[in-house]
């Protein structure tokens, strides 16, 4: 993961220094896309189930430079007998620095997410969390054609802990790091 960054400046800095084609310059266009995306989250602290999981976006783009991204996910997870179940809604400003090259169109976003999150314990108490936190990634949007598009990000998140209800520890659980989406969409 500590190579992926330098990797992605690199790589954009060797698309900003490509010319477009004239067929791409009409990408992205204004107008609303929407569409199902996988996911993968890892915790900073490596615990829990990395594993993929589902949802959905929306994508504004305002001008070919700017776009906003609205999303939802569901995952769970197994910690230390517990049950996490969160469902993280994120928002996103997106901006498209370079011109298009070959339909493709890199972006860097920032943003802010709620993770709702519901906590089962082994002990039968049970608990509800709204957590907040920021986020910061890159990305890449693969124009198919006029409607369809292939997007894949990467964000790094920072949440607030979770707190899980164990009479015996009552520990909180550290839940920032690493999320990986890959998403279709349709453009209206």
């Amino acid at each position: 993961m500590r190579f992926f960054i330098p990797l992605a400046v690199l790589l954009l800095s060797a698309l900003g220094a490509s010319v477009a084609r004239a067929d791409d310059a009409d990408y992205p266009a204004k107008g609303l896309s929407l569409g199902g995306r996988a996911a993968w989250y890892q915790a900073d602290n490596g615990l829990g189930n990395n594993q993929w999981y589902g949802g959905a976006q929306a994508r504004l783009h305002l001008t070919k430079t700017w776009a906003v991204e609205g999303s939802g996910d569901y995952r769970q997870r197994l910690d230390n007998g517990s049950r996490i179940s969160v469902v993280p809604v994120q928002a996103s400003l997106e901006v498209y620095p370079l011109p298009t090259l070959f339909h493709i169109a890199p972006f860097a976003l920032a943003g802010v997410g709620w993770y709702y999150t519901r906590v089962n314990a082994p002990n039968g108490f049970n608990s509800t969390q709204h957590r907040f936190g920021p986020h910061v990634g890159l990305g890449a949007e693969f124009f198919l054609n006029h409607r369809w598009s292939v997007d894949a990000t990467y964000r790094h998140v920072w949440i607030s802990d979770i707190n899980e209800p164990n009479t015996s520890t009552n520990q909180r659980l550290r839940d920032s790091g690493h999320q990986m989406t890959a998403g279709i969409n349709f453009h209206f």
